[in-house]
């Protein structure tokens, strides 16, 4: 498997805290941010995209048989990179490249131990414009 690039576009911006920062960092974030990702053509079934958010939130946006689905790329078990991991497109399960623990990419539900809480999930469709876009909430 290749690895991920990473690409993202933010629209709309405004200055909110950070709370994984506990507020100690300025972010420019908005109340629901369209990401753009890339041309649908781009991600092709069986592909991921990784796209950087704002410091601290990347998504990964992946194509499951034709099906887009974005989830954080962040392990719940210790906050390690999710994405860059291996997957399997017949199942969409991701596989932390860490700890080997698995997550559902359609509900971000964990699967596999030492994961036990699921990873944020992200609203993906495909602009007018054939361009697919995330909604990441601020």
């Amino acid at each position: 498997m290749s690895t991920p690039q990473v690409f993202g576009k933010q629209h709309q911006e405004s200055e909110l805290i950070c709370p994984r920062c506990h507020g100690s960092m300025a972010v420019k974030v908005v109340g629901e941010a369209e990401i753009d990702v890339c041309p649908l053509e781009e991600l092709p079934p069986g592909s991921v995209r990784v796209v950087a958010v704002r410091p601290l939130l990347s998504v990964g946006v992946y194509n499951c048989g034709g099906q887009l689905h974005a989830i954080e790329d962040r392990c719940t078990h210790d906050d390690g990179p999710l994405c860059e991991g291996d997957w399997d497109p017949a199942t969409c399960e991701v596989i932390c490249p860490r700890h080997g623990a698995r997550f559902d990419i359609r509900t971000g539900a964990a699967l596999l131990l030492p994961a036990y809480i699921p990873v944020d999930t992200f609203p993906v469709r495909v602009r007018d414009d054939g361009v697919v876009v995330v909604d990441v909430p601020g």
